[in-house]
């Protein structure tokens, strides 16, 4: 599905699986020049979305913040 939307699965520096965010991991980081612009989290099919959307919330706040902090 990455490769129809345009990203390349196989290069690191566009999509980085197991990015880690000050000590938590997403599933993967979608980079576009060197800059993180999307997190994914990967889930089973059937699996409640619900329980899961803080923990992605919660890495790019740590992600932006850092950032803006100075912190890459």
């Amino acid at each position: 599905m990455l490769t129809l939307l345009g990203w390349n699965q196989f290069n690191i520096d566009e999509v980085t699986p197991e990015y880690s965010v000050s000590g938590k991991r997403v599933d993967y980081a979608l980079r576009h020049n060197g800059s993180n612009k999307v997190f994914i989290e990967v889930k089973k099919a059937g699996e409640d979305l619900e329980k899961h959307q803080e923990q992605v919330l919660i890495s790019a706040f740590l992600k932006i913040s850092g950032e803006l902090q100075g912190n890459t």
